[in-house]
């Protein structure tokens, strides 16, 4: 263990230099995201503990910028017979309403290069994996989830699954403490690329990459951020018990016409979307999404079509799937309200049942209570004198 760790730490911990899409040539090969050449898929099995590092592994055009790698073969792609999205002058210029689909950028925003990664995680059988946005500080709320509603034994006999996805710390401290966890419960998923805010839509890629090559077979990808509650009851009874499964479809809180900020957090430079005061297209608010699985390849082939823009909940939900075509996004319904902006655990102190929410923001300190609370109103806590109530699905 020593020795893996030690290669690890030396290797995640190393200065390397972001991804520059104007300085790799592919062949037409490298446009099928799910040959796996270099990233084989390994046989899935019942073993969820069974982590793997990549040491030695890491593309060699991503450590060095003047590394300019050409792939041998006819068909390679040129400035003859390709016409980019990507331009020499704005390299993040979005053309959100081009459909052409000879538009190809030659820049994969994520292609497997990972430092910690499980191929063994998802059964053949999985009904659901729940993907989760972490920050790799937010060790709590990872356990928070291991225990709650990310449980693989908890819901039985319906099949879940969780994984965390992180990318590189700057630390080496930082770094140890991630690999530790992830031989201690091996559900990191970590990529090459630095974790910061600006940084999420990497991070969303990198999650379509992994579901696509190691969790295809699976039912359901529920989306989450690590400060969300999500009453996995709810979700089994209403979407699980009744098979409302709808193929290429995602189930969210969404903005049919949202504005385009240009100031505050969520800025949009003035370069990018030129001329657009709202968005061309619907998109999902990213605290919650529920893709049917067959949505995750569709969305992870358009990634190599379209340019890379940081708003990663637009790039994935509107862009993506504007570009893949056939994608329905559902509107969450009133009964199953994902709403950060909803005082979550007031409404289940208050109105038990009757709250409509599917899933609420939590914080550290009011996780344990938020869950207690969603437990409660599925007859998960037990009264002395009574016994619990089995939930139906799962039983």
């Amino acid at each position: 263990m020593h020795k893996v760790l030690k290669s690890y730490v030396r290797e995640a911990a190393s200065p390397k230099t972001d991804f520059d899409p104007e300085e790799i040539t592919v062949n037409s090969e490298s446009l099928n995201p799910l040959p796996g050449n270099e990233n084989k898929i390994q046989p899935s099995n019942d073993s969820y503990k069974n982590p793997t590092v990549q040491n030695g592994s890491l593309m060699q055009n991503l450590k060095n910028k003047d590394v300019n790698p050409v792939i041998k073969g006819s068909n390679v792609l040129n400035k003859e017979n390709v016409k980019p999205v990507i331009n020499n002058k704005k390299a993040n210029q979005v053309n959100p309403v081009n459909n052409d689909i000879n538009n190809v950028t030659v820049n994969p925003i994520f292609n497997g290069d990972y430092l910690l990664n499980n191929a063994n995680v998802c059964p053949d059988n999985l009904d659901i994996i729940v993907v989760v946005h972490t920050a790799p500080d937010h060790f709590i709320r990872r356990q928070n989830i291991r225990t709650t509603y990310g449980s693989s034994t908890l819901f039985l006999p319906v099949n879940i699954r969780t994984v965390f996805l992180i990318g590189r710390v700057k630390t080496v401290e930082k770094t140890v403490n991630i690999m530790k966890e992830h031989l201690a419960y091996g559900d990191i998923i970590q990529g090459n690329f630095i974790d910061a805010y600006h940084n999420l839509t990497y991070k969303a890629v990198m999650g379509l990459h992994w579901v696509s090559h190691y969790c295809s077979k699976v039912k359901y990808v529920v989306k989450v951020d690590d400060d969300v509650a999500f009453d996995m009851w709810k979700f089994l009874e209403v979407f699980h018990a009744h098979n409302l499964h709808a193929s290429k479809s995602i189930f969210c809180r969404t903005t049919l016409k949202g504005i385009v900020p240009r100031k505050g957090k969520w800025a949009v430079s003035k370069d990018l979307l030129v001329g657009y005061t709202h968005f061309p297209y619907p998109f999902c608010h990213g605290m919650v999404m529920i893709y049917s699985g067959d949505t995750i390849p569709l969305l992870y082939r358009a990634s190599y079509t379209v340019s890379f823009f940081w708003l990663d909940d637009v790039f994935v939900t509107g862009m993506l799937a504007n570009k893949a075509g056939g994608i329905k996004i559902i509107s969450q319904t009133k009964d199953l309200v994902m709403d950060p902006r909803i005082p979550g655990l007031k409404c289940l102190r208050e109105k038990g049942i009757k709250c409509q929410v599917l899933a609420v923001s939590v914080s550290e300190y009011s996780y344990n209570a938020t869950w207690f609370e969603l437990k409660k109103r599925h007859f998960k806590t037990t009264p002395v004198g009574q016994k619990s109530r089995k939930c139906t699905p799962c039983s």
